[in-house]
């Protein structure tokens, strides 16, 4: 039998429920206690039972009521003493039940009759009205009754058992608590009958097809069985059955779907809701934090709030470490809960805990919440009660521990999302060492007010107090190099060009042809002696324009024009279309050389940024330069000593020397043998670099420090003061310094590398000639040894033991 006011979980009803039109209850329905009487009236052959006993009493009261022996078709009429119904009501539910049970009494499909206390203080406290709340409409809830009327009249006439549910929840606010609370309602409808008026509509077994695929067709079912034929009478027992906490984590799991469960400040203050209904507690807060992790997902680096957090009520971002001393520290440390009955009477209270006693906060407990082992963030319930939240209150939160970490897990793979295309669109490639103050930047944009606005700008990022280290391999006269290789091939093009006109002019005299070989003939002269700007795309032109624009022509003047222009097409680049061999086989030596430094740099640089994590980077061109920055603040840890930096001053001496022996082995190899000459500027004072946003590279901050950036754009071109010297050469190191201590400091370098045998003994400190707007620098110079060994350890590793050993030393 049906049921007041049931209700659906929303999907099902929105999906499947959802009647075509608005509906009333089409059948008649009277409330009738026919079956009731009748079994007080059946002996039940134990004369000493209570209902034996009782069976004059009640029958005595019965006579002064005769309603309850006829169908009542208004509850209005029906006028018995609350205590005479509970009497009468003492068949079908125990005293026990009366006092605790939470059981009503309904005419079928409609209003009450009859409610225990606790039944009428929950769901009929607004005088007698209903005060309990459904997900359906009425015209849904009349639609579902008169659904489930035929399918109970399917089944007793008919003999089709449809077996239809309509799940019945209703939610009440405990008016003790304030809280809302769950309840299924089990209906009992041993005491309700159909009852036929008239003969029975017959069916066919087509109908009775019809029928079962369209069950929720009210209009089908009442034109196959017209209402007016059927007449409910009786009553219904409903048992209000609390599933409280059931409901609340499927409302949960549903909520924690939607992304905006956590970030939407009206999606949270409904969960919070949940969760007091769920503990029982009407004060209890919710808070939830989100730790930011680095990109290989150690230890937390930074928290922020989701909705709502205690610990970051009056901050957008903590450091992990800030809040390590307070009540958190079982959470970043122990790993375990943090549950404090009274935070005012915890000794020695941190910042934070202060900070939540200023909240209001005196009930604490916060769970951990992990993911594959990673902390990703923290559960935080608080209450201004002390004790509000106790071990048991707390030990039912495991069932809701996963849906928090689910929801929070796709919430920072969605912010990581964001970050990444965040930070490619304003930076481009980030060097991993540095990568976290990006996404810090980013992360801080995004939680930002503005972020929803539509306008993204990220912070300034700057690195402060860094020491800079800076190397060069330069190729040697590679621009000459390359005019040289752009003129021979230039050449050859012109001189089998001019072949063509040549042969085509001894098959056919014709003076046009004459002054086309003249034009060649003085192209090839204007070059031979050098290339001018503009020559190469000049000649290109009129290669293309004057000559072969002529070969369908010429080829056919004879077989041997025509031969001629077969070699012409020949020897050009089937992508360029021009000749491309000497300028090929020179940029193919660049490319080995440039590949050579590039994969060996990679390769260590891996491994110094396990010793210390550093920003690096290096630009291909014809050479390789690099330019490395340590200091505290670009670690994260900020654990910063000198001896790192005399590390990677001794690792970047060493690998220089030897890249330099090994371009020196494959020089053979290369088709067009070329010369790399070294260079290591070295700058003993601190400055700052910071992140061009427009140009989407680190450079140097302040006037000051522009210097260091001017000597590294000039210094390859310096010249040794008083000769016309350059001051890098080829199989040499150029160490340009302008402090005397600098100086001290390679000199331990070289010494040691002299010993191991990578520079050979001759060391020379030079003056360099004043450049542009700088002076007073000076150089040392040393040959590397091209005969030592082979190395047996990474660079990395073999300087920072020699370090180490310089260090005691010292």
């Amino acid at each position: 039998m049906g049921a007041t006011n049931g209700q659906h979980s929303p999907h099902l009803q929105e999906q499947l429920f959802t009647p075509k039109r608005d509906y009333e209850f089409p059948f008649k329905t009277t409330l009738s206690f026919h079956k009731v009487v009748e079994l007080w009236n059946t002996d039940d052959g134990n004369p000493t039972s209570i209902r034996t006993l009782l069976v004059d009493r009640v029958n005595e009261e019965l006579e002064k009521y005769p309603s309850f022996r006829g169908p009542i078709e208004n509850v209005k009429d029906l006028d018995v003493p609350y205590d005479v119904a509970a009497l009468f009501f003492g068949i079908v539910m125990s005293q026990a039940e009366k006092q605790h049970s939470l059981i009503g009494i309904y005419r079928p499909f409609m209003e009450s009759v009859f409610t225990t206390p606790g039944y009428q203080r929950l769901f009929l406290a607004n005088e007698g009205k209903r005060s309990y709340r459904s997900k359906v409409d009425d015209s849904t809830m009349s639609w579902g009754k008169a659904v489930m009327a035929y399918s109970a009249i399917l089944e007793k006439f008919y003999g089709v058992d449809i077996a239809f549910e309509y799940p019945m929840i209703n939610m009440v606010e405990d008016p003790d608590t304030g809280l809302t609370r769950w309840f299924k309602m089990e209906a009992n409808s041993n005491y309700a009958d159909i009852v036929l008026h008239g003969e029975l509509p017959e069916l066919s077994d087509e109908d009775i097809y019809q029928i079962r695929s369209n069950i929720t067709d009210i209009d089908l079912l009442m034109e196959l069985m017209p209402p007016e034929r059927f007449e409910f009478q009786g009553f219904i027992i409903f048992r209000a059955v609390e599933v409280t906490d059931s409901e609340v984590l499927s409302e949960l799991k549903r909520r924690l779907i939607d992304r905006e469960s956590i970030v939407s400040g009206g999606h949270f203050a409904e969960m919070e809701d949940l969760l007091r209904s769920y503990l029982r507690a009407p004060d209890a807060r919710l808070g939830l934090t989100v730790f930011h992790t680095d990109e290989d997902g150690g230890k937390p680096e930074y928290g922020s709030k989701l909705g709502n957090s205690f610990i970051f009520h009056s901050v957008e971002n903590y450091s992990c470490d800030e809040f390590l001393t307070d009540v958190y520290e079982h959470i970043c440390k122990i790993r375990d809960v943090v549950l404090v009955y009274d935070l005012q009477k915890k000794q020695n209270p941190g910042p934070v805990d202060e900070e939540l006693l200023r909240q209001g906060v005196r009930n604490l407990c916060v769970i951990p919440l992990y993911a594959d082992g990673t902390l990703i963030g923290m559960l935080e319930l608080a209450s201004e009660t002390p004790g509000a939240i106790d071990g048991l209150k707390a030990l039912k939160l495991r069932e809701v521990v996963p849906l928090f970490i689910t929801a929070l897990q796709r919430n920072l793979d969605e912010m990581d999302n964001r970050i990444q295309a965040l930070i490619k669109e304003k930076c481009t490639a980030i060097h991993p060492a540095v990568e976290w103050r990006f996404r810090r930047a980013a992360l801080n944009q995004l939680n930002s007010p503005q972020a929803e606005t539509g306008v993204i700008e990220l912070e300034p990022i700057a690195f402060e107090e860094v020491y800079p280290l800076y190397g060069l391999s330069d190729i040697r006269n590679s621009s000459d190099k390359r005019n040289a290789s752009i003129q021979e091939d230039l050449l050859a093009q012109l001189h089998l060009g001019r072949a063509i006109v040549e042969c085509s002019q001894r098959a056919k005299a014709m003076p046009f042809l004459d002054k086309l070989v003249y034009q060649i003939r003085l192209l090839e002269e204007r070059i031979t002696d050098g290339l001018s700007s503009g020559d190469e795309l000049e000649i290109y032109e009129f290669l293309h324009t004057e000559v072969e624009q002529l070969f369908p022509q010429l080829e056919q003047f004879s077989p041997e024009v025509h031969d001629h222009i077969v070699e012409y097409r020949e020897a050009l680049d089937p992508d360029l279309g021009v000749v491309y061999n000497k300028r090929k086989e020179f940029e193919e030596s660049v490319m080995t050389i440039t590949d050579t430094i590039s994969t060996d740099m990679d390769y260590e640089q891996e491994k110094a940024q396990e010793v210390y994590p550093h920003y690096f980077e290096r630009y291909k061109t014809d050479g390789v330069d690099h330019s490395l920055y340590v200091g505290a603040s670009i670690n994260r840890d900020e654990d910063f000593n000198l001896m790192y930096l005399k590390n990677f001053r001794l690792w970047q001496l060493m690998f220089t020397c030897r890249i330099a022996k090994k371009l020196e082995d494959i020089k053979p190899s290369l088709k067009v043998p070329l010369d790399v000459a070294h260079l290591i500027l070295v700058q003993d004072n601190p400055l700052a670099i910071r992140f061009r946003y427009d140009e989407k590279h680190f450079d140097v901050d302040g006037a000051y420090n522009v210097r260091y950036e001017i000597m590294k754009k000039r210094i390859d071109k310096a010249r040794v003061i008083g000769t016309h010297e350059r001051l890098t050469q080829p199989g040499k190191i150029a160490i340009v310094y302008s402090q005397a201590k600098e100086a001290a400091e390679y000199m331990q370098y070289i010494k040691y590398l002299q010993s191991i045998e990578y520079i050979d003994d001759e060391i020379e400190d030079l003056e360099i000639e004043p450049l542009q707007g700088i002076q007073g620098l000076r150089a040392l110079r040393v040959s590397v040894n091209q005969q030592f060994g082979e190395a047996r350890q990474p660079i990395v590793d073999e300087a920072v033991a020699t370090i180490s050993r310089l260090q005691v030393q010292a």
